[in-house]
């Protein structure tokens, strides 16, 4: 929910706050793909061994703190960790809510 929330979302406020020129609109979004592949990747097997419950959990408290910090965001590199954050917060609970 979060990711779709941000797609339509972030553009707009670039645009709005940033004066973002149309390339970092897209390029934004690399870090949470970028993410996303290792936190799919990486907590497959680890969240068998930590219990699929905590992993989900865990993903849920990182999106809601990336999530809180996009908005402080004052240029285009600011948005990194954030979107990192999301991406690899929803690897993670993907691999989580499948292993079942």
């Amino acid at each position: 929910m979060a990711i779709a929330m941000l797609e339509p979302a972030l553009p707009i406020w670039m645009m709005e706050t940033m004066c973002s020129s149309k390339w970092q609109l897209g390029v934004a979004f690399i870090p949470a793909s970028i993410s996303y592949l290792i936190g799919t990747n990486l907590f497959g097997s680890l969240a068998h061994k930590m219990g699929r419950w905590f992993c989900a959990l865990i993903g849920m408290i990182i999106v809601g703190l990336s999530i809180l910090c996009v908005p402080f965001a004052k240029n285009i590199y600011g948005l990194i960790v954030p979107n990192f954050g999301v991406g690899f917060a929803i690897g993670k609970e993907k691999m989580a809510k499948h292993l079942v």
